[in-house]
């Protein structure tokens, strides 16, 4: 079952820059389907670490397609098996698939190199399993640990990806790019921790806000420091708002996320005020009443929505469109509501 952080993020597929940057769904494609792992692991008749040696076009085709007639052009690429992960396999192999032509956006072909490839059985051999994702990101050193089902084979293998010595950071972030698919897993969230001093700082921001979306607490101090630098470049304050918005649900962030509500950036304001909301502990209850008169709108809503859920008067904590209309009746109320604690 998705977590609130988990359908949040499949909740806001609109902001299309932002999947791109920190989900990484490519904002181009936007019919691609996010990666579901255990289900592509558990469609998979053979899961193996291969060294594909050769990767070619073999030619162009037609396939049946419902009613219609739909060409496509045929690939194939020819492994070496380093590691098996799931079922039974000879150690070489030859991958046949195919691609509709000119369907370049979403569909990934195989190239040279070590995969980590996801293979069924068909009546013309061995296939890839999701053409949107046929394979994933793997090195040729055998992984510290190696989980007792495929599911968690595959995750040691990308954790084996963040900490080798030897993957470049575009490899390591082709991990990041499917990490929100990886389920909770204590080795995977260590892995991320251990990149955190990498020098490369798009890959340390991105590992910094998957630890955040993965309920690492030990983070959140990290992040809000840099949210308050003058000059934190804005694509990855947003990527951090954003992540502090939908996943911090724990109560031990709120002294760090309280440096935020007198942050300069509405943006930022409006980030740690929902995040307050979903909380939902006493602990808020100062700071968001301090929102409630926030020049923000936004902020000042989800000051009403913290205070809602944090005193259990539900009916004081609107939908968008009820506190659009009658904005000052909500503020109002809940300002009599503060004047009257004791």
């Amino acid at each position: 079952m998705a977590t609130k952080c988990e359908k949040k993020f499949e909740g806001k597929k609109a902001v299309l820059w932002l999947l791109a940057l920190f989900s990484c769904v490519p904002a181009y494609a936007v019919a691609v389907p996010r990666i579901k792992l255990e289900e592509l692991v558990s469609q998979s008749d053979v899961v193996a670490v291969g060294e594909v040696a050769t990767a070619q076009v073999t030619g162009k085709g037609t396939i049946q397609s419902g009613e219609r007639i739909v060409s496509v052009d045929t690939f194939s690429a020819d492994f070496t098996v380093i590691r098996l992960l799931k079922g039974e396999f000879a150690s070489q192999g030859t991958i046949r698939y195919l691609i509709p032509s000119g369907q370049t956006m979403g569909y990934r072909r195989i190239g040279k190199g070590v995969r980590l490839l996801f293979l069924r059985h068909s009546d013309e051999g061995l296939t890839v399993t999701d053409p949107y994702y046929p394979f994933l990101p793997a090195t040729a050193t055998q992984p510290s640990s190696s989980g007792s089902d495929p599911i968690a084979k595959v995750i040691d293998e990308l954790s084996g990806v963040l900490v080798s010595e030897t993957a470049d950071a575009p490899l390591k972030q082709q991990v990041l790019d499917v990490a929100y698919a990886v389920p909770p897993n204590d080795a995977f969230t260590v892995s991320l921790r251990r990149v955190l001093d990498t020098p490369d700082l798009d890959l340390r921001y991105r590992v910094m806000a998957n630890l955040v979306r993965r309920h690492d607490a030990d983070i959140v101090p990290r992040l809000t420091e840099l949210l308050m630098t003058p000059d934190f470049p804005e694509r990855y304050r947003s990527m951090f708002e954003y992540v502090i918005a939908t996943c911090i649900t724990d109560p031990a962030a709120v002294p760090f996320l309280d440096h935020l509500v007198h942050s300069p950036h509405s943006s930022t304001r409006a980030a740690v005020v929902e995040a307050f909301w979903h909380i939902g502990t006493s602990s808020v209850t100062p700071s968001a009443i301090a929102a409630l008169t926030d020049p923000d709108q936004r902020t000042r809503y989800y000051a009403v929505r913290a205070l809602a859920a944090t005193t259990g008067q539900t009916e004081w904590g609107p939908s968008i469109p009820e506190f659009d209309e009658h904005e000052k009746k909500y503020i109002q109320h809940w300002l009599d509501w503060a004047k009257a604690q004791p």
